[in-house]
């Protein structure tokens, strides 16, 4: 499994998880089965940084499979993790580490 690294500390994932546009986007990369930098760019006319940090942070979920060979990441939330971020129940807190996911 090939793990991305992350770039971002938990304070702002936790941010990105309240934000209105990330729910578009996970919502928006499970409709399509994938999501990329570019696809988030585009679609939400957002900058590259935060594009990334939305990605990184879907990257964090069951379902998501990174692959460092094209950057675009398959992903299948489950309808529970669907729901938890669209209602903004999921917060991680100051011990949360990669090996972990949110959704757990």
């Amino acid at each position: 499994m090939n793990i991305l690294e992350l770039t971002i500390d938990n304070k702002q994932i936790n941010e990105i998880l309240k934000d209105d546009l990330f729910i578009q986007a996970f919502e928006l990369a499970n409709e399509t089965g994938y999501v990329s930098c570019s696809m988030l760019q585009r679609k939400f006319s957002i900058s590259y940084p935060k594009a990334r940090a939305f990605y990184e942070v879907m990257s964090l979920f069951k379902g998501a499979k990174y692959n460092d060979k094209d950057y675009k990441m398959k992903v299948e939330f489950s309808n529970d993790t669907i729901e938890r971020v669209k209602n903004k129940a999921i917060k991680i807190g100051r011990k949360f580490k990669r090996i972990n996911y949110l959704d757990d």
